[in-house]
């Protein structure tokens, strides 16, 4: 398995990282709460709230650039997803700032928590506030697979580059859509083999 970078840095250690499981999802979500609950153009708490987040994150000992480079990718989406918001008869831009920085804060409290809280720790903690127990077999069974596709996807795209010799944009953008289909038809065929093979030992 090489796709060590999807928890590399929830077994360290650090004053965060000994923190028990279910306190950090507790104050996790009474900070996501409060994000929700509070105008989004307070700036004051959410300068307070990225303080907050910031030492933190330096106490946790993860890479700074690390948190940044994967709150970048989320923000690609969230800024997507709250343009919507810039149209429309209740639209504007004070509204769009508002969800922007909520869902920004929002996501960065939650990068927090993966990377410096192990997979199975936050599900023993799901399952002990009493969450379906098929939602947390869903979310354990969906990361465990998350490691081995994206190997998969690796070795695939290898493959595909190997057998590529020119390498203009347009031929690289076909291969790798190429990928992402042929990936996407052993994904559901593995499925399909992990399904069976679950109701073969048992389960309902």
């Amino acid at each position: 398995m090489k796709a060590h970078y999807l928890d590399q840095y929830a077994h360290m250690d650090s004053p965060v990282h000994r923190i028990p499981a279910p306190t950090k999802l507790a104050i996790a979500m009474l900070l996501i709460f409060l994000c929700l609950l509070i105008p989004g153009l307070w700036t004051w708490f959410f300068g307070a709230m990225a303080v907050f987040l910031l030492v933190t994150a330096i106490s946790s000992h993860v890479p700074l650039g690390f948190l940044a480079r994967r709150l970048a990718w989320l923000e690609l989406a969230i800024v997507g997803l709250a343009a919507s918001r810039l149209f429309g008869e209740e639209g504007g831009l004070a509204p769009f700032v508002s969800l922007v920085t909520k869902a920004t804060a929002c996501a960065a409290i939650m990068l927090m928590v993966s990377c410096t809280t192990r997979f199975s720790d936050i599900l023993s903690t799901l399952t002990a506030v009493g969450l379906p127990t098929l939602l947390v077999t869903t979310l354990g069974l969906m990361y465990r697979y998350l490691f081995v596709l994206s190997d998969e996807a690796a070795r695939m795209r290898r493959a595909r580059l190997a057998r590529t010799f020119k390498r203009d944009r347009g031929r690289l953008w076909r291969s790798m859509a190429s990928v992402i289909a042929q990936l996407f038809v052993r994904s559901a065929e593995r499925a399909q083999r992990i399904h069976s093979a679950m109701l073969a030992r048992g389960w309902q």
